[in-house]
C-alpha cells in the first residue's frame, strides 16, 4: 500500500465526520464517538489521534506521517469549500433567549437555559468544541443558592455584588463583560476567590496565568478558554490594557500564521477577565471604565483555613451554587428585554442583565445598579490617581469655571501650574506630554473620568481649540488660557484679548462686529466673528 492510497483511504475513513468552518474560516471535524458527537479542530491532535485509531481499527496498522499530513489538507479544503459555515462555541453557547453551557462531562450533554428554567437536554443546537486543559464542571442542583459561596469569599458586602454580577455577566454567551479586578495586601485570598470563581463556571487544570509577554500569548489563552484569568499582575503595559478593553468589550485580532510569510491567524471574540494583584495595575482610563473594582481585606490568622478543608468544602456546595446562578439567569433572560434603567452606564447590556436578574437573587429592585455606579465613582478616581495629567488639570481648574485655547496654551499653562519643587519630577515621568497633541491625546481618553467628576471638555471647536468648563451649563468662553497666568507676558494677554468675548456688549473684541450662532451637529451653539473668523466661545443649545 502506498502513501496515496493510504492518503485516499484516511480520507474516505473520514465520510463518517461532519466537515464544516467557522467565521474566520478555521475548519472542523465533527466526529462520532460512541453514543455523542465530538468537534475536533482539522489538524489538531485530537483529530489525528482519532482519524489514526479508525485507520488501525480498519486496516490494523498505521497510517504514515505523510499520508495522515495529505488527507488532512484534503479534508481541509472540502470543509472550507464543501462545508457549511457553524458558530463554534467554547464552554458558552447560544442565543440571550437560549444559552447553553457545556458542561465538560463524558457524553457532551449541555445545559440549556431559557426563560422557562434550566435542564439538561441529549443534544445541544450549539456546536461546542473542547481544548486541552478544560475540565467538568459541578453537576448543577435544583433549589440551590449562591450565597452558600459567600462564606468561601473575603468580601464586603458591596462587593459580593459586585462577584455575583459578574459571574452571571460571564454566562452569558456574547459581551461585554466586565473585567474583574481583585486587589488586596498578600494572604488576602486573591488567588483563591479566583480560582473558586473560575472552579464554578470555567473548571481547568491551569485555572489562573502569569501575565501574557505579548498579544499573541493573550490571544492563544483567549482561544483555550473561556475565562482568561492573570495571576500576580503588578504593571498593565499599554498594549495589554488596549488588548484586554478589546477582548471584554469586542474587536478582533489578528496575527502570522505560523510557516508563512503572508497569511494571518484571525481572532474575533469577546472572553470574561479576571486580574489579581497586590498592586491597582489597572490604571489607565479605558480598562477601568470596563472594569469591577474589587479590594479583599486581610484575613486573621484565626479566620484562616487549610486548602484541603476549604475545597472539600466547595466541592458540596459547587453544584447548589450552580443551580442558583442558573435560576437567575433564567430569570434575566425572562425579563432583560423589559427592564429600563433611569439611565445607562458604559457596560449598558451587562447592567440591564443584572437588573433583570435581581428578584430571582432576593435584592430589591436598583440594588445592583447602586453597587455598580459606587463602583464606577472609586474607578474614575483610580483613574485620575493614575494619572498626572489628570491631577494637574484637576488643580487647574479647581478655582475656574470655563477654559478656552489651544492644546499648546494648555500644555504651557500646565507646566507653570507646576510648583517649583516638582517640576524636575514632571519632566523625569513617563506620564506628562511633552508635545501638545500627546496632552490632547490623553484628555481625550480620560475625558469621561474628568466629566463624572464635573470637570467637561469640548474638542471639536474652531482653530483647534478646545475648552473645559466646571459649571453645570456651559456659557461663553473667555478665553483666560494665559492672560490668567501672573507669569504671562504682555504679549500673550494680547492675544488672549482677542479670543474673549465682552459678555456686556456681545460683540467681537477683535473687530467688534457682532456675533453669530451657528449650530454644531451634536446640538451645541459656536459663537462665530463673521468678520474675522474667530471663535469666541459656546454654548449648550436650549
Amino acid at each position: 500500500m502506498n502513501k496515496a492510497s493510504q492518503a485516499s483511504l484516511l480520507v474516505s475513513i473520514a465520510d463518517d465526520c461532519r466537515l464544516v468552518h467557522d467565521s474566520e474560516g478555521t475548519t472542523f471535524a465533527i466526529v462520532p464517538s460512541g453514543a455523542h458527537f465530538e468537534t475536533h479542530k482539522l489538524g489538531s491532535k485530537g483529530f489525528r489521534r482519532w482519524l489514526s485509531f479508525k485507520f488501525y481499527e480498519e486496516f490494523g496498522r498505521s497510517p504514515g506521517t505523510q499520508a495522515l499530513q495529505d488527507a488532512i489538507a484534503t479534508l481541509e479544503g472540502k470543509a472550507s469549500f464543501e462545508g457549511p459555515e457553524v458558530r463554534i462555541a467554547l464552554r458558552v453557547g447560544g442565543a440571550l433567549d437560549r444559552i447553553e453551557i457545556d458542561l465538560g462531562n463524558a457524553d457532551w450533554i449541555p445545559i440549556v437555559i431559557d426563560r422557562n428554567g434550566w435542564g439538561l437536554q441529549q443534544k445541544a443546537r450549539t456546536t461546542f468544541r473542547r481544548t486541552k486543559g478544560l475540565l467538568p464542571m459541578p453537576p448543577p442542583v435544583r433549589g440551590g443558592s449562591i450565597n452558600e459561596l459567600k462564606p468561601f469569599l473575603n468580601l464586603s458586602e458591596e462587593h459580593w455584588r459586585l462577584i455575583v454580577g459578574w459571574l452571571l455577566g460571564a454566562l452569558r454567551p456574547v459581551g461585554p463583560y466586565p473585567v474583574l479586578c481583585v486587589h488586596g495586601e498578600q494572604g488576602s485570598s486573591k488567588s483563591t476567590t479566583c480560582r473558586l470563581l473560575r472552579g464554578l463556571i470555567d473548571p481547568n487544570v491551569a485555572p489562573l496565568r502569569s501575565p501574557p509577554r505579548n498579544e499573541q500569548d493573550l490571544i492563544i489563552a483567549a482561544n483555550n478558554g473561556w475565562i482568561v484569568c492573570l495571576e500576580n499582575v503588578s504593571f498593565i503595559p499599554d498594549w495589554l490594557s488596549d488588548s484586554l478593553c478589546r477582548l471584554a468589550t469586542g474587536g478582533g485580532f489578528s496575527s502570522r500564521e505560523l510557516y508563512s510569510d503572508g497569511d494571518e491567524v484571525l481572532f474575533n471574540a469577546q472572553r470574561p477577565v479576571m486580574l489579581n494583584g497586590i498592586e491597582e495595575s489597572a490604571g489607565r482610563s479605558d480598562l477601568l471604565d470596563r472594569g469591577l473594582l474589587v479590594s479583599l481585606p486581610a484575613i486573621p490568622e484565626k479566620a484562616r483555613r487549610t486548602e484541603a478543608e476549604l475545597w472539600a468544602n466547595f466541592d458540596r456546595i459547587a453544584g447548589k451554587v450552580l443551580g442558583g446562578l442558573l435560576d437567575a439567569t433564567a430569570q434575566a433572560i425572562k425579563t432583560f428585554r423589559e427592564v429600563q434603567l433611569e439611565s445607562l452606564p458604559r457596560m449598558a447590556d451587562f447592567a440591564i442583565w443584572l437588573a433583570a436578574a435581581e428578584t430571582s437573587l432576593g435584592w430589591s429592585p436598583g440594588t445592583f445598579d447602586q453597587s455598580y455606579r459606587q463602583n464606577r465613582r472609586g474607578a474614575d478616581e483610580q483613574a485620575i490617581e493614575s494619572s498626572l495629567v489628570a491631577i494637574r488639570v484637576r488643580d487647574f481648574m479647581e478655582n475656574r469655571e470655563e477654559w478656552l485655547g489651544t492644546s499648546s496654551e494648555l500644555l504651557d499653562a500646565l507646566n507653570r501650574d507646576f510648583p517649583p519643587d516638582e517640576r524636575r519630577s514632571r519632566e523625569r515621568s513617563r506620564d506628562w506630554p511633552t508635545k501638545p497633541h500627546i496632552l490632547s491625546g490623553k484628555l481625550r481618553r480620560l475625558a469621561p473620568n474628568l466629566r463624572r467628576l464635573g470637570i467637561e471638555f469640548r474638542f471639536d471647536l474652531p482653530d483647534r481649540k478646545l475648552a473645559i468648563r466646571t459649571s453645570s451649563e456651559w456659557s461663553v468662553l473667555s478665553g483666560e488660557s494665559v492672560a490668567e497666568s501672573p507669569e504671562a507676558d504682555a504679549s500673550d494677554a494680547s492675544d488672549a484679548s482677542l479670543r474673549t468675548q465682552s459678555k456686556s456688549s456681545g460683540g467681537c473684541q477683535s473687530c467688534g462686529a457682532t456675533l453669530v450662532e451657528s449650530p454644531t451637529p451634536d446640538g451645541w451653539l459656536n459663537l462665530d466673528c463673521p468678520r474675522c473668523g474667530r471663535v469666541a466661545g459656546c454654548r449648550k443649545a436650549n
